[in-house]
C-alpha cells in the first residue's frame, strides 16, 4: 500500500531475448541496506596450501556431477591473469540453474533468464568471486575469501580489513563439518565426516567438537558474502533464500572436499590443471546440449520433491 504508482511501460528485452526484471518503485521512506555475512569454515587435517588443490578438485568434480537435467556449468574462460597488485587464475562461467530456483522466482522469470554469470579471480590465498544475472541487473553477489592455517582467533577477527560501518553490519557464522545439512535430501552418509575413514592417511571419523580440539590441526576459510539486491518488495525473501543457499553450499561442498581427501591430497597443481581442462571440454558439450534442448531428461520426481520442500520452507 506504500508503493508509489508507476506508469505502464512496454516490456523491455535484454540481449538474451528474455524480459528484464521490473520491480515496484519503493516508497519514499525506504532505505536499502545490503546483506553482509562472514562464514568461517574450519577444515581439519589439511593445511591452507593443501586446501587449494582440494578445492579445485572438488569444484571440477561437482561441476560435472551436477550438469544434468537441463542444468549445468559452462566454462567460458579458465586462464592465468596478472593485475597491478596480484596474479593468479581467472575463470568466467555461466550456470544454467533452472530447477534450482524457488517457485516464486521461477514464476516471474522468463526461461532464457534462468542463468547466472560468474567471474572469479583466484590469487590464492586470496580469492574474489562476483555473481550476477542478466535478468536482475542490479543483483550482485560478491564473495571474498581468505585462507589461513589454524582456527579462527582474535588476530583474525577482522581478516578482511572492513571499516567500522561494515563491521557493524557483518554477521559472523562458523561452519562445522560435523553438522548435518538441514535439507535431509542433501545428506549422504559417504560424504559425512562423522563416518569417513581415510584409507590412505589413516584419519579416523571426525567427532563433533573438533574445532575446539587443539590436538587436531585445522585451517580456516574466511568467506565474506555481500548480497546487493536493491529491489523493494522482494528484497527480504530473496536475500534470505540466497544466504541460506550459500550457507548450505559451503557446508555440503566442504564436507565433500574432506571426504574425498584420498582422491586429491597426493595431487599437484599440474594434475589439477589437467583435470580442469578435461572438465571444461565435457561441460562445453553438455552446455551445447542444454542450449539445443537435447540435454538429459529431467526427473519429474525430483521436481515434485523440490516443490514439497519449498512449501515446507514457506510454512
Amino acid at each position: 500500500c506504500f508503493a508509489r504508482p508507476i506508469k505502464k511501460e512496454k516490456k523491455k528485452k535484454n540481449r538474451g531475448g528474455g524480459e528484464t526484471f521490473c520491480a515496484l518503485k519503493p516508497p519514499l521512506f525506504w532505505k536499502y541496506n545490503m546483506l553482509l555475512y562472514e562464514f568461517r569454515i574450519v577444515i581439519p587435517r589439511i593445511t591452507a596450501s593443501e586446501y587449494q588443490v582440494g578445492q579445485l578438485y572438488m569444484v571440477a568434480k561437482v561441476s560435472k556431477s551436477e550438469s544434468k537435467g537441463g542444468e549445468g556449468v559452462e566454462v567460458l574462460k579458465n586462464e592465468p591473469y596478472e593485475g597491478e597488485s596480484d596474479k593468479g587464475q581467472y575463470t568466467e562461467k555461466i550456470y544454467h540453474i533452472g530447477r534450482s530456483l524457488p517457485k516464486f522466482v521461477r514464476a516471474i522469470a522468463p526461461k532464457k533468464a534462468l542463468m547466472l554469470s560468474e567471474e572469479a579471480w583466484n590469487a590464492y590465498p586470496y580469492c574474489k568471486t562476483v555473481i550476477g544475472t542478466p535478468f536482475m541487473k542490479k543483483l550482485k553477489i560478491s564473495l571474498t575469501t581468505i585462507h589461513r592455517d589454524g582456527r579462527p582467533n582474535p588476530a583474525d577477527e577482522n581478516v578482511h580489513n572492513l571499516p567500522d560501518d561494515l563491521l557493524k553490519k557483518r554477521v559472523v557464522e562458523t561452519i562445522d563439518l560435523t553438522v548435518d545439512p538441514k535439507d535431509k535430501k542433501k545428506y549422504a552418509k559417504e560424504e559425512d565426516p562423522k563416518f569417513f575413514q581415510s584409507e590412505k592417511y589413516g584419519f579416523e571419523p571426525l567427532k563433533p567438537g573438533y574445532i575446539e580440539d587443539e590436538s587436531i590441526p585445522c585451517m580456516t576459510c574466511y568467506k565474506l558474502v555481500q548480497i546487493d539486491f536493491p529491489y523493494w518488495g522482494f528484497q527480504g525473501r530473496v536475500e534470505k533464500f540466497l544466504i541460506n543457499f550459500e550457507r548450505q553450499l559451503f557446508l555440503l561442498t566442504h564436507r565433500k572436499l574432506y571426504c574425498w581427501i584420498d582422491e586429491w591430497k597426493h595431487m599437484s597443481m599440474e594434475d589439477i590443471r589437467a583435470i580442469e581442462n578435461s572438465t571444461k571440454d565435457e561441460l562445453s558439450k553438455i552446455a551445447e546440449q542444454i542450449k539445443s534442448g537435447e540435454g538429459p531428461e529431467i526427473d519429474e520426481n525430483d521436481i515434485a520433491d523440490k516443490e514439497v520442500e519449498e512449501e515446507g520452507d514457506d510454512e
